[in-house]
């Protein structure tokens, strides 16, 4: 397994996953390279 931060999170990944953080963006793609799977995660992290 692979741990990333994502922002306050850590995520775990399974090794066939790779994860591309966009920090600036606030967005996570994770791919898997054993199908054509792209998955996009946003986080709104703005107080009101």
């Amino acid at each position: 397994m692979k741990n990333i931060a994502f922002f306050e999170w850590t995520i775990n990944l399974e090794d066939n996953l790779s994860a591309v953080v966009d920090n600036s963006a606030k967005r996570m793609v994770i791919m898997d390279c054993s199908i054509e799977l792209n998955t996009v995660g946003r986080v709104n992290l703005e107080v009101q």
